[in-house]
């Protein structure tokens, strides 16, 4: 755990997820520019780092990208993070490593060791990467972690349109034919194991709270946007 503990050095960790909810931290972000916080996303992570965080000349410290869908789409955005001078790291599986090692030739790993925080195992079924994260976060003893963006589902599987709604920008999440994220399992996921994680927080006095209104994410405490500022911890 080292690497995230030397990534986070001791601050607030904020997730941006891709719920459509996140609007609200794009609409008051500048509120935000001189806080001292580690920023995390997961799998198709531009989109809130482009909208969101260059309004404040910040980027992302932390990525997850666990997902094998549209792997070698990605690999350019992987690429492109991880070769900045920043002290960043992204998490990966290793069917998922596999995978970009073999659409690089086996040059991925050799240029980034340093930067790639592999899991001790791969996701099981029934723990969304959402989950995972959170999980290596709390391990690392992370002081506070505040989701946006994390939403939930209350469309029904299978409900394309329902689900693409649900996005912040979703024309990223639509390729015509289905979503990039099927979000409703994810909710469901998310839901199964988050009492785990409410209890492993506890234990490692991480506190874990999601500003995101009116979200289906079950055990988290909530806070809106107009409480955040006073519910930051100083990093």
């Amino acid at each position: 755990m080292y690497r995230i503990r030397g990534v986070v050095a001791d601050r607030p960790v904020w997730v941006l997820l891709h719920g459509k909810s996140i609007q609200e931290l794009e609409n008051r972000i500048g509120q935000f520019r001189n806080h001292n916080i580690c920023y995390a996303s997961v799998n198709n992570f531009p989109i809130v780092e482009d909208n969101i965080l260059a309004k404040i000349n910040k980027r992302l410290d932390i990525i997850h990208c666990s997902s094998g869908y549209r792997v070698q789409q990605r690999i350019p955005m992987m690429e492109g993070f991880l070769a900045r001078p920043d002290n960043n790291t992204m998490i990966t599986q290793l069917n998922t490593l596999s995978s970009i090692e073999h659409y690089t030739g086996g040059t991925f790993v050799k240029r980034f060791r340093e930067k790639v925080w592999l899991m001790q195992q791969d996701l099981k079924p029934g723990m969304s990467s959402i989950a995972y994260l959170l999980r290596i976060l709390i391990e690392a003893n992370t002081r506070q972690v505040i989701l946006f963006g994390a939403d939930g589902s209350t469309a029904t599987a299978g409900d394309m349109k329902g689900m693409i709604r649900g996005y912040y920008h979703p024309e990223v999440f639509n390729n015509g034919t289905r979503t990039a994220t099927d979000i409703v399992h994810d909710t469901i996921k998310l839901n199964s194991y988050m009492r785990t994680l409410m209890a492993a927080a506890k234990t490692h006095n991480t506190q874990v709270l999601n500003c995101s209104p009116d979200s289906t994410v079950k055990y988290i405490r909530k806070i809106n946007y107009d409480d955040l500022q006073s519910n930051t911890m100083e990093g």
